[in-house]
């Protein structure tokens, strides 16, 4: 079974740290099409997560991603993979994100169509239709107070 390394970065507002950065996945998406969530990246082949961290950053976000301490880890099976996600406390640093022109899929990564600083509790939706970051980030209780 083909095995998927990942990670979802929980990046708080810098001017409302009750507020995370939440991302709208373009409608047509393979996986989870129009669901808000957290920012991720699925790791290459050998790649540090401080890499992937950078590469979700400059290209999906439009800015430089700086990762904090691990928050949670988790795993998803399906009947083609494993999914495997570590969730990190991040910070942006830009007041906000700069998505690309160009939305969906593009080197078969998925670019987002949206994003906002929204209330912890705006991951429920994306929980309960499957979002692994969306789970671990309402599981965890070091991100209580965001």
């Amino acid at each position: 079974m083909h095995t998927v390394r990942a990670i979802a970065v929980l990046i708080a507002s810098p001017l409302d740290s009750s507020r995370l950065l939440t991302v709208r996945r373009p409608d047509d998406d393979e996986d989870l099409p129009g669901v808000g969530g957290l920012a991720a990246t699925s790791l290459k082949d050998d790649e540090l997560v401080e890499a992937a961290a950078h590469r979700l950053g400059t290209r999906k976000l439009g800015a430089n991603v700086t990762l904090g301490a691990m928050l949670a880890e988790g795993s998803q099976e399906s009947a083609a993979q494993h999914f495997s996600l570590s969730l990190y406390a991040a910070t942006l640093d830009a007041t906000s994100p700069e998505l690309p022109e160009s939305n969906g899929q593009i080197d078969g990564s998925t670019y987002y169509t949206d994003w906002q600083w929204d209330l912890r509790e705006s991951l429920s939706q994306g929980a309960q239709m499957g979002s692994l970051c969306c789970q671990l980030a309402l599981q965890d209780n070091s991100t209580e107070s965001m």
